[in-house]
């Protein structure tokens, strides 16, 4: 095997856009290119968002778009969670412009030219993974492992009683991709809660470096949007973390699906045993999860770490 390299599929957002900032000033990993999905927000507003990111610190990467809808239906969006712009900081229009070449074939492409070698990190929605799979089913064998940030498992979930947003946005391409037998880590909500940062502690951080005071001016920002709000969970940026560092966390090998049906509990995420494919992520290390994010994006905090 060669050198590993990352796919990362987002619906930026607030905790996908600190991932990606992660993402970016990490010196260990190579990024072939990032993919958007419609969840958060809408996909045109995803493309949006992270070509703002790139141009606003003077960076270039390739993206490619992606799915507008899910399986069915429609994404239902999160801008109660994340504004209207699924940013919590007003950035410029991007001057770059999206790839021409869709998302799914330039993930099979990647793949196919570099099997076994990539990982995929999906942040938002699995429909691309979906799609991907539907159309070129010999990407499943090329494919290097899949982190999956998704899924409620024994915990409550954060759009209904028993499910969590990202599945919620398309039950069906999550059930799908779980099914396949692709090496994938999930990073549920129930490891995503071990990672939370108060208030105080937002307001504590300082940094150096632009892409330092971007990431602690989204979070802080995030909490001036409610003033209710007592903690920030760091969802995307913790899948990011375990991409890059799977030591962070304890696993379980696990069965587990997603139900479809709409009069009943849609999106609920099932752990039907404790054999399976799937790497459900157990316990976090949170000191060395906030170590990492802290020291990757050049933060200071008396508390943070």
């Amino acid at each position: 095997m060669g050198t590993l390299k990352y796919i990362i599929d987002t619906d930026p957002g607030i905790d996908d856009a600190l991932a990606i900032l992660m993402a970016l000033n990490c010196t260990s990993i190579e990024i072939l290119g990032f993919t958007t999905t419609g969840g958060n927000i809408s996909v045109e507003m995803a493309n949006k968002n992270i070509l703002s990111l790139f141009d606003y610190l003077g960076c270039h990467h390739s993206v490619y778009g992606g799915s507008e809808f899910p399986v069915t239906g429609s994404f239902p969006y999160a801008t109660n969670f994340h504004g209207e712009s699924g940013l919590s900081k007003d950035l410029p229009s991007p001057r770059s412009n999206i790839s021409s070449v869709d998302a799914v074939d330039f993930i099979n492409e990647a793949l196919s030219s570099h099997p076994g070698d990539v990982i995929v990190v999906c942040l938002g929605p699995l429909t691309n993974l979906y799609r991907l799979f539907q159309q070129y089913p010999d990407s499943m064998a090329n494919i290097g492992s899949v982190i999956l940030m998704g899924g409620a498992v024994g915990c409550s979930g954060n759009v209904t009683k028993h499910a969590e947003f990202n599945f919620y946005c398309d039950p069906i391409a999550a059930a799908y991709v779980l099914r396949t037998g692709v090496p994938i880590t999930l990073v549920d909500l129930k490891a995503c809660r071990q990672v939370g940062m108060s208030r105080t502690v937002a307001n504590s951080m300082s940094s150096a470096t632009k892409i330092g005071q971007l990431a602690i001016e989204l979070i802080v920002n995030w909490f001036q949007l409610d003033e209710t709000r007592s903690v920030f969970e760091f969802y995307d940026p913790l899948a990011l973390a375990l991409a890059i560092d799977s030591d962070l966390a304890t696993y379980m090998s696990s069965n587990i699906e997603v139900n479809t049906n709409v009069s009943s509990q849609y999106g609920e995420t099932v752990l039907c045993s404790n054999q399976g494919s799937i790497s459900l992520v157990d316990i976090v290390d949170s000191e060395r999860f906030f170590y990492m994010f802290a020291d990757i994006l050049d933060i200071k905090s008396p508390s943070l770490c």
